[in-house]
């Protein structure tokens, strides 16, 4: 699916900001050098990764909504899926507001429910590309994609490592506990891990994806201040960044618990 029909579908005709190839003049300088981010589309293209999916920022001015903050999630038919329901994806983030560098990951998402994990850097690493200095050229961007979809290969050893795992009980409940501190300051916050642990089940990629949706999207989490019996009612991790960097750590987690020795 082409990036037209992705707008069309979330009504974004007008001010996008991917598609825009200006700086915005109010918050970044001279020094700001632009990065062509539709040679990173097309570069993408050209091996077969189309966007699926494109959300942006809301801006707090409307004459800031050609600058904002984007993720766009590029899927490739070609691809085998991952263990039957996994389809890997990239990400692709940018802003022209100077708040966001170019970058470039690997997720994966679960089509039986839609859901994306996004893959940590103890797996494969993640691309940045700043937007002062040395930036690339639309002329080096290929090659820049091809070398940053050919460090995948730990994907799929990892996510088998994941799911032929089974957690003691303690080892469960640990790494529920560095989960659940990857959230909440363990200082301030009381969770309640049976609220966060998939019942009647010590496989680790099992827990891993319950507990990752459970802290996402909080319905279900018991929380409360310490000091206090009053439970606290917490909010969905909806942020592009926010929830980016919640599922890296939470994945890079996870690996931790298959290799601990990873560094």
């Amino acid at each position: 699916m082409r990036i037209q029909h992705i707008l069309q579908q979330n009504q974004l005709l007008a001010n996008v900001s991917l598609l825009n190839t200006a700086r915005d003049p109010v918050l970044t300088s001279d020094r700001y050098s632009n990065i062509d981010h539709l040679a990173v589309i097309e570069a993408l293209n050209i091996k077969n990764w189309y966007i699926t999916e494109y959300v942006q920022v809301k801006p707090h001015k409307a004459t800031r909504a050609d600058f904002v903050r984007w993720l766009a999630v590029y899927e490739n038919p070609d691809f085998n899926l991952y263990k039957g329901n996994l389809s890997p994806a990239v990400l692709h983030q940018g802003s022209h507001d100077g708040s966001c560098s170019l970058k470039l990951s690997f997720a994966l998402r679960n089509t039986t429910n839609n859901f994306i994990s996004v893959v940590g850097d103890l797996t494969c690493p993640n691309f940045t590309y700043k937007h002062i200095g040395d930036t690339p050229s639309p002329r080096d961007l290929p090659k820049m994609i091809h070398e940053a979809l050919s460090t995948t290969d730990s994907i799929p050893t990892h996510i088998a490592g994941m799911m032929r795992t089974s957690l003691t009980n303690d080892q469960l409940i640990q790494f529920a506990q560095n989960c659940v501190d990857t959230r909440f300051d363990s200082d301030k916050y009381l969770v309640d891990l049976n609220s966060v642990i998939k019942p009647k089940t010590q496989n680790l990629w099992k827990q891993f994806n319950h507990i990752q949706s459970t802290l996402l999207v909080a319905q279900t989490l018991r929380v409360q201040i310490k000091g206090t019996n009053k439970p606290r009612k917490m909010k969905a991790v909806n942020g592009i960044d926010e929830s980016l960097k919640l599922k890296k750590r939470l994945w890079n987690i996870a690996v931790r618990t298959i290799y601990p020795f990873v560094v």
